[in-house]
């Protein structure tokens, strides 16, 4: 009896080993992925809002704030994305007026 617990309790350690390390391989690729989605998905808007903000004059933090976040509603339903991926775009991209206003310089 205690050699048969021995086996079960090894086969299944062996099965959670097993399961542990395959969802590790798959969050890992997942992540990735994910990652390369929304480093497309950044280009892209910026592909998109950058000649908009270009275009327009005397431009202050809140008029890019706001260009931001019409932009990002404008190409989150193009792209159909979900309203969390819109918000989250525009978190980031309204946070990066610094770099706008440094690239607008050179």
């Amino acid at each position: 009896m205690k050699k048969d617990f021995m086996k079960f309790a090894t086969g299944v350690a062996v099965g959670v080993g097993s399961a542990v390390a395959t969802q590790k391989y798959l969050a890992s690729e997942h992540g990735q992925k994910t990652k390369q989605e929304v480093k497309k998905m950044f280009s892209q808007f910026y592909a998109f809002i950058y000649p908009k903000l270009k275009a327009m004059k005397d431009m202050t933090k809140a008029k890019y704030s706001q260009a931001i976040i019409s932009g990002a509603k404008e190409f989150g339903k193009a792209k159909k994305m979900s309203d969390e991926m819109v918000q989250e775009l525009i978190e980031k991209t309204t946070s990066m007026w610094d770099e706008f206003i440094d690239k607008d310089k050179k």
